[in-house]
């Protein structure tokens, strides 16, 4: 079996993929290695991944054992008892020896071929499932990657932005939306987001190892993997993007929240389910309940390749602190507030002067009566989140940035404190 290694080397602005490779599998004194392009990486490692789906045992052949152990053994046994019950009844003395050992024969027959057939279907079993790993390990690809300082900090800063994400309470994908007719039928809303949750966090593709811990979003059957050198697709096959070719935008906006409520968005308002063009509730509908709106931040990702992506998030200094992290502000084209819900500007980051602009409340984003338990609570998420430690290994700007919105929360959080004491 051959192993597939390869070096990714990020120095001086540059970077060389090099292949490295044995034939016989063996540790080489002088392995031969020979350089390639990411494309050329990642055809040869889709040519490799297996075409049939992952052996696994079904719901039905869970019942079917079960049927087995509980209800077909046992009516045999059953049926043998009763049959030697009608031959030492009905049979006379001479005959029953014969009868019995008859009987006795047929039963050991019936159990042993019942149990060699179990056993076979027990090792085909085996063999698939070991024919898929030998596949996999064939298919498994090894990624050693060498960073200069400036490579590993701008890494560094990638999986800090997505540790970020992972500290929203809420992460979807907008799938689509829709424009509505009626907006009296859904809450006064002038259009209809579909959304799928996504997952943030931690780990390596499927038939990759890696020597780093690779940050990636999770959305359903695609996924995506935040890698040092560019941003790598997994679906069926894996496809990559250079982090120059993407271009992002964060904006807000305003949503209508019937689903679970989440406690680290910044609640603007309530509506009703069934309301009025003047936003009053309509007095037809007796079980009229009203409805939280939440602003989120979004966060969209496109190329001219034609990939596009957008994420939703509960808190919108997750998606901002994203976008400043990953690209810098000299690198996109900030959206400034242009959602069709909302005309906020999306900059979260506000500076000492500016402090007078919020109440101590909207910073922390708890009510304006929040009990001293909830200040706590929301106060330690949001220092959590921009403390020197989290972002100790990004550059002077951001740790400037950073610094910035942590005075916000501790002066914020030292007038709300004063007024509960």
């Amino acid at each position: 079996m051959q192993n597939h290694s390869y070096k990714i080397s990020l120095e001086n602005a540059k970077i060389v993929y090099e292949q490295f490779f044995d034939e016989q599998n063996t540790p080489s004194i002088q392995p031969q290695k020979a350089e390639l392009t990411l494309k050329q990486l990642l055809d040869e490692v889709n040519s490799r991944l297996p075409t049939d789906s992952k052996p696994t045992r079904s719901l039905a052949d869970g019942c079917m054992e079960l049927i087995v152990a509980f209800i077909i053994i046992p009516l045999l046994i059953l049926g043998f008892a009763l049959a030697g019950l009608l031959v030492h009844t009905y049979i006379s003395d001479s005959l029953k020896p014969v009868f019995f050992t008859a009987l006795i024969l047929v039963g050991i027959y019936a159990i042993k071929r019942f149990l060699t057939r179990h056993k076979e279907n027990k090792e085909k079993e085996v063999t698939r499932e070991r024919a898929w790993q030998e596949k996999e390990a064939q298919a498994r690809t090894f990624i050693s990657y060498h960073l200069d300082k400036e490579a590993s900090d701008r890494f560094a800063s990638i999986q800090n932005a997505i540790e970020n994400l992972r500290q929203s309470q809420m992460l979807w994908e907008i799938t689509g939306s829709e424009t509505v007719v009626n907006s009296k039928w859904n809450s006064g809303a002038s259009s209809t987001i579909k959304r799928k949750r996504v997952k943030a966090g931690f780990g390596t593709p499927d038939y990759f190892q890696t020597d780093i811990s690779i940050p990636h979003l999770v959305l359903g059957e695609k996924s995506l993997y935040f890698f040092p050198d560019a941003l790598l697709i997994k679906q069926k096959t894996y496809r990559a993007i250079y982090y120059p070719s993407l271009k992002i935008s964060v904006s807000d906006t305003r949503f209508i929240e019937e689903g679970k409520c989440p406690s680290d968005a910044e609640l603007l308002g309530h509506t009703w389910k069934w309301t009025n063009k003047n936003g009053k509730p309509d007095l037809r509908y007796k079980k009229n309940y009203q409805i939280p709106i939440f602003s989120y931040g979004v966060l969209e990702i496109t190329s001219a390749a034609g990939f596009n992506f957008k994420l939703m998030a509960s808190n919108k200094n997750a998606t901002s602190f994203f976008e400043k992290t990953l690209f810098g502000e000299a690198n996109h084209s900030r959206n400034q507030g242009k959602s069709q819900n909302s005309g906020r500007n999306n900059n979260n980051f506000s500076t000492p002067e500016n402090f007078a602009q919020k109440s101590p409340s909207e910073i922390l984003h708890v009510s304006a009566n929040a009990t001293l338990d909830e200040i706590n609570s929301a106060y330690r998420k949001m220092a959590q989140m921009y403390h020197p430690d989290k972002v100790a290994s990004l550059g002077p700007e951001l740790q400037a940035l950073a610094e910035q919105r942590m005075k916000e929360i501790n002066w914020a959080y030292a007038q709300l404190k004063n007024k509960n004491i």
